[in-house]
C-alpha cells in the first residue's frame, strides 16, 4: 500500500494537471493497467501469495481474465509465465472439484462430506459444490487490490481539503465522477476531518457545478441538432458531451462493478 506521502502527492498532481474527467478514475485506470501488465509479465510462482489468492478466489474476474489475456496477445516482448499459469493453477482446482462430482452423480448420491449425512437432495447438494466452485471465497486479487488503494486515495483526499490551497485547487476542477463522490460522502464521517460540515459543503458544492456544467454540455449539443441552429459550430466539448456525461455518471469502464462469475450469482 503506498504511503500516505506518495498518495498526497500523487492526488496532488492530478488535480494540478487540469485534465477534464474524474482525476480517480484516470488513477484507477492507470493502476489496473499496470497491475495487469505485471501479471502478464512476471512468473506467478515467484509470488505464492498472490498464487494461494488466485485459488481461492478461483481465478480472475472476468473483466481482469480478458485483461490479462489482452495484454498477453498484444504484447511484444517474451511472454512470461504469469497467464499460463494463472489459468493451470484454476483449472486444476476445478478438475479436483468436479471429479467427485461426476462420480456421485454417476451413482446417485450426493456428495458427502466426513462426518455429515446429506441433507439436501443430491442435484441440490452437486449446484452448491458448482457455485462456490466457479465463485470461489474471495474477491479477484486485482480488483481487491484496485478497491483498497482506492479507498485509501479517497481518504487521503478528504484529509487534503481542509488544506486551503488544495480546496481553492478542488473548486475549480471537474471534482469526481458520481460512485467516486458517494464513495467520498459515504468514508467522510468515519475520517479524521476536523471539519466535517465544511468538507462535505466543498464535496457537494463541486459535485453540483460539474454535474451542471456537463448537463450544459449536454444541453447544447442536443439543441444543435434542431434546424433553427443547424449553423452553429459544434465544439469539440459539446461533440463528446455523451461519453462525458457517461464517465460523470458512471466513471470509467469496470468501476466498482461486481465481477459475476455466474449469471445468477447473488450479489454480496
Amino acid at each position: 500500500m503506498a504511503t500516505t506521502t506518495s498518495l498526497t502527492s500523487e492526488i496532488s498532481d492530478a488535480f494540478r494537471k487540469g485534465t477534464r474527467g474524474c482525476p480517480f478514475c484516470a488513477m484507477w485506470t492507470r493502476e489496473e493497467a499496470s497491475l495487469t501488465e505485471g501479471i502478464r509479465r512476471d512468473d506467478l510462482s515467484a509470488d505464492p501469495k498472490l498464487k494461494e489468492k488466485l485459488v481461492v478466489a478461483s481465478g480472475f474476474c472476468n473483466r481482469h481474465t480478458h485483461a490479462i489475456h489482452k495484454a498477453t496477445t498484444s504484447a511484444n516482448v517474451q511472454v512470461g509465465l504469469g497467464c499460463p499459469e494463472c489459468a493451470r493453477t484454476v483449472l486444476k482446482k476445478f478438475e479436483e472439484n468436479l471429479a467427485p462430482l461426476l462420480a456421485s452423480l454417476r451413482s446417485g448420491k450426493g456428495r458427502e462430506e466426513p462426518g455429515k449425512e446429506m441433507e439436501e437432495d443430491p442435484l441440490t447438494a452437486t449446484i452448491a459444490v458448482l457455485e462456490k466452485t466457479v465463485s470461489g471465497d474471495a474477491m479477484c486479487p486485482v480488483c481487491e487490490k484496485l478497491l483498497g488503494s482506492d479507498k485509501a486515495r479517497v481518504t487521503s483526499l478528504l484529509q487534503m481539503m481542509e488544506s486551503k490551497d488544495f480546496a481553492e485547487l478542488y473548486a475549480k476542477s471537474d471534482a469526481l465522477c458520481m460512485p467516486h463522490f458517494v464513495t467520498a460522502m459515504q468514508l467522510l464521517p468515519g475520517s479524521s476531518v476536523k471539519s466535517l460540515e465544511g468538507t462535505w459543503t466543498l464535496l457537494v458544492k463541486t459535485e453540483l457545478a460539474r454535474l451542471a456544467s456537463v448537463d450544459n454540455l449536454l444541453n447544447e449539443r442536443m439543441k444543435k441538432y434542431t434546424w433553427d441552429f443547424r449553423d452553429e459550430g459544434i465544439t469539440p466539448e459539446e461533440a463528446g458531451a455523451q461519453k462525458t456525461g457517461m464517465l460523470a455518471l458512471v466513471g470509467v469502464e469496470g468501476l466498482f462493478g461486481r465481477q459475476r462469475k455466474t449469471s445468477l450469482r447473488p450479489a454480496k
